[in-house]
């Protein structure tokens, strides 16, 4: 979330921050679960960039995330000032396929400057949307906060023959499983009806359901939206809207949502 308080991508991300005037990109990491009460914060220069196996590596091989040091160090800053004590840079970090494919999508020639920080094992919500405030003021300083993850995440019923005999994960023409199909409707009227602290309440109220538990058996893939939640925190006039959305194994649901507009870059006249 950036350029003038306003951005927050989820999950893909639009050809139109290409065009934009995005200093600087965290990204809160689906696949990167710490287990020791820490949160880490990456600041790997030359870190390995991997994708999924569904992917050849010739769709990424030329991608290089730009990681920042001085970015990783500026997030710890804010989480500690906030009351995370527990912080510290990872100089090891990888950059796997939760922070690749929306930085793919986003900035296929590489990012700018970037950093991605870890969520934490004990997965209580409501520290993680305290962890988003913390870091809500980058937004004013042209850096872009994403969530990466999956709305709905059941991997473990997911349909998984198409697969293993044709390496097919969306599975076109099959239809979404109903429990699936509910909770992404149930997100979406979150989303696109709240704004502000009462957006994280519901989105925190929303962990306790049973229809939670279905839809996201392991935590991991939801609460970067709630550490989103955070960050928006205190604006109460930017709604969400979907932009973008992808099925996948009749379990799996990806959609983008994003709050406000990118920042064009100013024009150059000769």
């Amino acid at each position: 979330m950036a350029n003038s308080k306003k951005l927050t991508p989820v999950i893909f991300a639009s050809h139109e921050a290409l065009a934009s005037e995005v200093k600087g990109i965290v990204i809160i990491n689906s696949h990167w679960v710490e287990l020791d009460d820490k949160i880490r914060v990456a600041t790997n220069s030359d870190p390995h960039v991997d994708l999924t196996s569904l992917v050849p590596r010739e769709k990424y091989s030329h991608f290089k995330p730009n990681v920042s040091r001085d970015l990783g160090l500026r997030v710890i800053s804010l989480l500690k000032n906030a009351g995370f004590l527990d912080v510290e840079e990872s100089t090891t970090a990888e950059w796997v396929d939760a922070p690749t494919t929306p930085s793919l999508w986003m900035f296929p020639n590489g990012t700018p400057p970037a950093t991605t920080v870890s969520l934490n094992a004990r997965y209580d919500p409501v520290f993680h949307v305290r962890m988003g405030q913390a870091l809500r003021s980058l937004r004013k300083e042209g850096i872009l906060i994403m969530g990466s993850g999956s709305i709905v995440h059941n991997i473990f019923r997911g349909n998984h023959l198409p697969i293993l005999l044709k390496r097919d994960n969306l599975q076109k023409g099959s239809k979404l499983s109903k429990f699936a199909a509910d909770f992404e409707k149930s997100i979406d009227d979150i989303v696109t009806s709240n704004t502000g602290a009462d957006l994280a309440a519901a989105l925190v109220r929303i962990t306790q359901s049973p229809r939670y538990l279905e839809a996201h058996p392991s935590n991991d893939h939801f609460y970067p939206l709630l550490v989103l939640a955070g960050a928006l925190y205190d604006d109460e006039k930017v709604y969400g809207r979907p932009m973008a959305r992808t099925y996948e194994m009749r379990n799996i649901v990806n959609v983008q949502y994003m709050w406000g507009e990118f920042k064009p870059q100013p024009v150059a006249v000769a």
